[in-house]
């Protein structure tokens, strides 16, 4: 399919600025005095007055003090998105002015705040957007409704107040000294776009000057730019259905309760019974930043181990209804299990780095074990008791008292017994991509270059149960 780009939002489409496109950048002077709308409105962007001309450069117009580009009469309401790098230390940045008011601009926060202003003052959305660094602000702005947005891909926050005077007359300003920066490309398109074209917008914009990174995981343009036809659906460990026996999400901040110093209890997402909790105060994993923290103390894990050190030699991730350790690493970093002796994993090793691992476990076959995508490595030992007791060590084994700290675990999946390649592929690949950890896995990956869809899977690499994704 082809590219998705704005022009096929038609009649939704009202204005289009494109820095790239150096034929629509009209010189005269020591400025620019247009900037000819790509759309089929002809809404271009002027200023006569040679003084506030902004500059033009490779694929950006500049404004500073005093200059700024006068729009065409506008409408009532309307949505914006723009590619923009604040780089001024100016306290107020003023991106959009009004006929008496300023519907969009930062504030002489540190880091700035990205909202409006009012007769009352500056109303904020609460993002912030730094000095110095690139930006995508998507903002949708009446005087009717409260004024929204986003940065990045995020989704609309509100200031919770309307914009006393939505008319938009230019970009940058000529009667106050509030520059903003470069400007690379800018696109005002109807009032109340739907989240779909919101989307698209951003994916557009992000993956056109190689901002992708800055969207959010799970965005659905994080992994490709938006194309045209119908849109993609993203797979969802949900689509395992029954199979999907436990599903405990650390970006789900719904499903972490929170007593006392720490976790009292992780709910599971998937269809079990199964459940994660801890009544003793002084043995609960901490919760920040979507991340719970195993201080002290099969499946997709998404984590991090703790690194080595001196008092926390062994870390425990599993443990058995006999406490054994079911998957835990040694002093050495290889990653495997414990029943009598520790068996490690081949070369398998993780220590102190973000990433993501499978784990085939069942009582009377040896324990498979992967990590980032890769293949799977018998442990040569096979587990005598695979109930599981809990994550992270929190008592003892049968050695008698430990203290085996694992780290930090994002998300943690658990499907029936030797699943097949595509349901550890399609969690590789969505997990990789949800946390930001695709680089991990293998070039041959069938998601290594998009996160899984819904259909017909991608042709499978190598042999796959369950999921952590950790540091």
């Amino acid at each position: 399919m082809a590219l998705w780009t704005p022009d096929l939002l038609g009649a939704d489409l009202f204005s289009w600025y494109d820095a790239s496109d150096a034929t629509k950048v009209i010189i005269t002077g020591s400025g620019v005095s247009q900037w000819t709308d790509k759309s089929t409105h002809g809404n271009h962007a002027v200023q006569t007055t040679d003084a506030n001309r902004p500059t033009f450069s490779t694929n950006k117009v500049n404004f500073q003090f005093l200059q700024a580009l006068m729009f065409p009469a506008y409408p009532a309401a309307w949505d914006v998105i723009f590619l923009a790098q604040m780089v001024d230390t100016a306290a107020y940045h003023t991106v959009l002015m009004g006929v008496s008011e300023l519907p969009l601009l930062t504030d002489a926060s540190d880091p700035p705040l990205i909202g409006h202003y009012t007769s009352s003052g500056f109303a904020s959305s609460g993002l912030t957007w730094a000095r110095n660094s690139y930006a995508i602000i998507y903002g949708s702005v009446s005087n009717l409704a409260n004024c929204t947005y986003a940065r990045d891909g995020s989704a609309l926050v509100s200031t919770g107040q309307p914009s006393p005077n939505e008319t938009v007359v230019s970009v940058g300003r000529v009667d106050y000294e509030q520059p903003f920066g470069n400007l690379f490309e800018m696109i005002f398109v109807t009032y109340g776009a739907t989240t779909d074209v919101k989307q698209k917008l951003e994916g557009y914009i992000a993956w056109k000057w190689g901002y992708q990174g800055n969207l959010p995981v799970d965005h659905p343009y994080k992994s490709a730019a938006p194309t045209t036809g119908a849109p993609s659906t993203p797979w969802l460990p949900t689509d395992l259905g029954s199979n999907l026996k436990g599903w405990f999400d650390g970006k789900d901040v719904a499903s972490v309760t929170i007593t006392g110093s720490g976790v009292s209890a992780w709910a599971n997402k998937g269809i079990s019974t199964m459940t994660l909790t801890q009544g003793t105060d002084a043995n609960r994993p901490t919760y920040a930043s979507n991340i719970l923290t195993f201080a002290h103390g099969a499946a997709l894990i998404v984590g991090k181990p703790f690194a080595y050190t001196a008092t926390s030699d062994w870390r425990t991730l599993v443990m058995s209804g006999t406490q054994n350790n079911l998957i835990l690493e040694n002093v050495s970093n290889h990653y495997g299990t414990y029943n009598t002796n520790f068996f490690q994993a081949g070369t398998l090793t993780w220590d102190n780095v973000a990433g993501l691992s499978y784990a085939q476990i069942s009582a009377g076959n040896p324990l498979l074990l992967s990590r980032d995508g890769g293949t799977l490595i018998s442990t040569g030992t096979s587990p005598t008791d695979t109930s599981i007791n809990g994550i992270g060590s929190g008592g003892s084994y049968s050695a008698g008292s430990i203290n085996q700290a694992w780290g930090d675990v994002y998300e943690l999946f658990f499907v029936p017994f030797n699943s097949s390649i595509d349901t550890r592929q399609r969690l590789e690949g969505y997990a990789a991509w949800k946390w930001g950890l695709q680089g991990n896995l293998p070039g041959d990956h069938p998601y290594k270059s998009a996160a899984p869809t819904t259909g017909a899977p991608v042709v499978p690499v190598s042999n796959a149960s369950a999921l952590l994704i950790g540091v």
